[in-house]
């Protein structure tokens, strides 16, 4: 496929393909646009979330029954975090600055709710949502482990994980 025609297909302009393709990190909806379009999942073009630097390391920390596994040592940064949810269980209620990602990697079903006036939404494998989180909001794992992939704020790493004592580093 053409650059031409994905960017017609996608809807994101060549200009923005060509800085992708030379090493600009696409915004999450484009690439969550480009992965459908080319019928891949986000890992199979990005890769896990690991790091291959030795001087780095994944770092776990565990939050009200959750896992969370960061990447970077530096939470002030708005960087994804893998976060698994066990089965039959849900996160705690959260509500913070800025906008919230959340994609489900893998699991039965999440439910993302939201405070008590606003339906909750039901995340399938591979879909993705976005929300102001300012909203108090939690997840709630379906019948299996839940694995989301998360893009928080610094304010969001506090709510979410208050284990990190409000330091910028882990």
């Amino acid at each position: 496929m053409t650059r031409t025609e994905l960017a017609a297909r996608t809807g994101i302009e060549v200009s923005a393909l060509r800085r992708i393709e030379a090493g600009q990190p696409p915004s999450v909806e484009q690439l969550l646009l480009i992965c459908d379009v080319l019928g891949v999942a986000p890992w199979d073009l990005l890769g896990p979330l690991r790091t291959g630097d030795p001087a780095r390391r994944t770092v776990e920390v565990r939050s009200n029954g959750n896992i969370w596994r960061f990447v970077t040592p530096e939470v002030t940064l708005p960087n994804p975090v893998e976060q698994t949810i066990k089965a039959r269980t849900r996160d705690a209620t959260a509500q913070h600055d800025g906008t919230e990602w959340i994609y489900l990697v893998e699991g039965h079903l999440v439910e993302v709710n939201f405070g008590r006036n606003r339906e909750p939404r039901l995340l399938r494998p591979h879909e993705a949502i976005d929300f102001d989180a300012s909203i108090p909001h939690w997840l709630v794992a379906g019948l299996d482990d839940a694995v989301v992939l998360r893009r928080l704020t610094r304010s969001g790493w506090e709510a979410h994980v208050p284990e990190l004592g409000g330091t910028s580093g882990l």
